[in-house]
């Protein structure tokens, strides 16, 4: 489902990736010459404000093992239990389809290489230097957010109609295949712990992100729309769909971002997937 219908084009608009760093709860993109780059060309902002053109349906994760980006066509999000994903990574050195078929159908497989379901939002995002066409990706703990975001909304257009600001949001853990909150006392414990002796063995603790929404004003509704058309154009023109190894080699030479495994903060998916 998209803000507008679809028109014809092929350079792509998407000038960021964007994720949630659970380790550090706040939002992370690549641009090597940000003034707040860190070493491995990161930048990481504590807010993100996100204004929705479109959201589609993907796998994604990274393959240790064969240290290799894991890659999907896109589906709408309703029509992944109809439509099959088309699952790549590398075999043998060559990159290639790991997995094929509907997504409850290929889960386990797609669990052994770390593949993730991932939504995709595409957006325009304020990082510091105003709107830019960007791919925010969800998956994981990070993904529970947002589809309990949209699940409370009247209808699942209406995220269209809002302004939706990402920020930090709980401190949390797994107890028992559970994710529960940390709780003060449970944090002043371990900080005190670590103060004492920094090899302390400490809990596997991570944030969640936290999603507000305000009323999109006429101004940045008009803006949402203009772009929009742009980035259906890209779809069709390209083919971004169902050529995956298009996608991958777009994706970087847009952000020049070096394929990486995720920061290791294990946390156990817990996404609220239906599925």
């Amino acid at each position: 489902m998209s803000r507008t219908s679809r028109d014809s084009g092929s350079s792509s608009p998407i000038k960021k990736y964007l994720s949630f760093t659970g380790s550090k709860g706040q939002f992370k993109f690549y641009d090597k010459n940000h003034k707040d780059a860190d070493e491995k060309g990161h930048v990481y902002i504590p807010e993100a404000k996100i204004i929705v053109l479109d959201v589609k349906a993907s796998v994604s994760g990274y393959n240790e093992n064969a240290s290799s980006g894991i890659n999907s066509n896109l589906l709408d999000p309703y029509s992944v239990g109809k439509e099959k994903f088309v699952v790549k990574t590398k075999i043998n050195g060559k990159f290639g389809v790991f997995a094929e078929g509907i997504y409850k159908d290929i889960k386990e497989k797609l669990a052994t290489i770390g593949a993730k379901y991932t939504t995709n939002v595409f957006a325009l995002v304020d990082l510091g230097d105003g709107y830019e066409m960007t791919k925010l990706e969800l998956n994981g703990s990070a993904l529970s957010p947002w589809i309990k975001l949209v699940d409370g909304l009247g209808s699942s257009e209406e995220i269209y109609d809002l302004e939706v600001t990402g920020a930090k949001g709980d401190l949390l853990t797994r107890k028992v295949g559970k994710t529960v909150k940390v709780t003060k006392a449970e944090y002043k414990k371990v900080v005190d712990a670590v103060k004492k002796d920094p090899m302390y063995q400490r809990p596997v603790w991570f944030y969640e992100p936290s999603f507000t929404v305000a009323d999109l004003g006429e101004e940045l509704s008009e803006l949402a729309i203009e772009q929009d058309k742009l980035l259906q154009a890209y779809f069709d023109a390209s083919g971004v769909k169902t050529e995956l190894e298009e996608i991958e080699v777009k994706h970087e030479e847009v952000s020049s971002k070096p394929l990486e495994p995720a920061e290791n903060t294990e946390e156990e998916d817990d996404d609220d997937l239906p599925f």
